[in-house]
């Protein structure tokens, strides 16, 4: 009899954290498409799954790892000491591809994500400083930063100014802080990301550096290789 009491107990709790965590991911939803307007993600992200990743000999150890990554992520469990990755590698190679797939696992599950390109993401903050904008600036950069997942995808493409990598470092150091996972694409190593990441014209690499800093701890290194896929249409 008590052990029947204890397992409605238990049941009982579980459905509760269940009602809960539904609750919080409706709120997270919901600032979402007030502030930034659902995920981000367009169209061409939304096709872009798993199950329509076209696997070879030479990604498919980068395909295994993301999707261990997305199952381990849905069921909050941990993923070789790391919560986060960073996706590495040329042009074309099925970066971007695998960052979306991720998502729309997430997304799929009930999991509230943003994936965004760093361009993208530094222009819906400055959307903000127009006067009919809905949203201020900390309300974009919060959602940033509080998101259970962001997805930042082609960071360094473009070097950004002082106010820009200013904006992303505080994003990314919020999430560190807040042990929050992120996931990034970059044509870039670690140290060549370093320098696209210093804004033109500048000298002062300091932030660059620790902004790079954070990401190395962070993220568990996924490097893809090859042609690209757009070539060989």
């Amino acid at each position: 009899m008590q052990q029947h009491l204890r397992d409605l107990e238990e049941q009982k709790r579980k459905a509760e954290e269940e009602r809960t965590r539904l609750d919080d991911q409706r709120r997270m939803e919901e600032r979402i498409r007030k502030i930034i307007g659902e995920s981000g993600m367009n169209k061409r992200f939304l096709e872009r799954t798993f199950e329509t990743f076209q696997i070879t000999d030479q990604n498919q150890e980068a395909y295994r790892t993301c999707a261990v990554y997305a199952r381990k992520l849905m069921n909050n469990e941990p993923f070789k000491g790391v919560n986060s990755l960073a996706l590495i590698g040329p042009v074309g190679t099925g970066k971007t591809h695998l960052a979306a797939a991720i998502a729309n696992r997430l997304l799929n599950h009930g999991t509230a994500v943003i994936c965004m390109t760093m361009i993208d993401m530094l222009a819906r903050i400055r959307d903000t400083y127009r006067r009919q904008s809905g949203a201020s600036e900390a309300n974009v950069v919060g959602i940033y930063e509080d998101v259970p997942l962001l997805i930042i995808d082609d960071l360094g493409k473009e070097a950004p100014t002082d106010w820009g990598i200013q904006t992303i470092f505080e994003i990314i150091n919020a999430r560190y802080e807040r042990m929050l996972p992120i996931v990034i694409t970059t044509n870039y190593d670690f140290d060549r990301l370093t320098d696209r990441m210093v804004p033109r014209g500048s000298n002062d690499s300091i932030t660059a550096e620790a902004l790079v800093d954070r990401l190395r701890e962070m993220c568990g290194p996924v490097l893809l290789a090859g042609e690209s896929w757009r070539r060989r249409r």
